[in-house]
């Protein structure tokens, strides 16, 4: 049972990280601005997706080859810290889409 936990977190990683390209996007089309420099430095030079597919698919792979007790830690406050990068990517777009219809 636990080890149908870890693949299923290694799953919700890579959705919440295509959620969080996406909604960054969305924001970033409004108007937002990306907040970290290192992101911000790799979109400026197309190569922020490539970089973050990367990362990704390693950081998936880790979690379902380290041993369970470990995955289920990684595993767990990975899909924790990108459940609340994506909700404020979801915030910053209500924001951004709410100052966009009030100057219209």
């Amino acid at each position: 049972m636990e080890k149908i936990v870890v693949v299923a977190l290694a799953m919700l990683f890579v959705v919440l990280n295509v959620l969080d390209v996406t909604t960054t996007r969305r924001a970033l089309s409004l108007g937002a601005r990306e907040l970290n420099p290192v992101v911000a430095f790799l979109m400026r030079y197309q190569l922020f997706i490539p970089f973050k597919a990367v990362v990704v698919t390693a950081v998936a792979a880790a979690i379902l080859i380290l041993e369970t007790k470990t995955a289920l830690w990684v595993g767990s406050l990975c899909c924790l810290l990108y459940a609340a990068v994506v909700a404020h990517n979801v915030r910053a777009i209500g924001k951004m889409a709410g100052r966009n219809s009030a100057g219209n």
